[in-house]
């Protein structure tokens, strides 16, 4: 026997299911039956969730560009899908992105360097 099987050999005691159960305190749970593929299982879909009327508004990712620059990405791509779920255009989203964060970058980036050379 050489240690490769005998390693082999362990494992497969370890995974019976006579020895689990007879080191456990009771019977096992019932496995779940799979059937079919990954793929074929059915998942709700994002179209599946109910509608709730309002659109999500602009504030926080307007807040959030300021407060962290690029992170602001998250809240703007987040919400224009949410629109786009429901049926409604997300460019209001990624204008208050682009808005804030180019008046962001102006105000604390351009701004500090003229002062410095005025």
């Amino acid at each position: 026997m050489t240690l490769q099987s005998s390693t082999t050999d362990s494992w497969q005691r370890l995974l019976d299911p006579a020895v689990v159960q007879s080191q456990t305190r009771g019977p096992l749970p019932p496995r779940p039956a799979l059937s079919g593929s990954y793929r074929e299982r059915s998942y709700p879909s994002v179209a599946a969730r109910p509608a709730a009327g309002k659109l999500p508004g602009v504030g926080m990712v307007v807040v959030i560009t300021v407060a962290f620059g690029a992170f602001g990405l998250i809240p703007a791509t987040r919400r224009a899908n949410r629109a786009g779920e429901l049926g409604r255009s997300g460019d209001k989203y990624w204008q208050a992105f682009w808005i804030t964060f180019g008046v962001t970058w102006f105000v604390f980036g351009v701004l500090p360097l003229l002062m410095m050379i005025a």
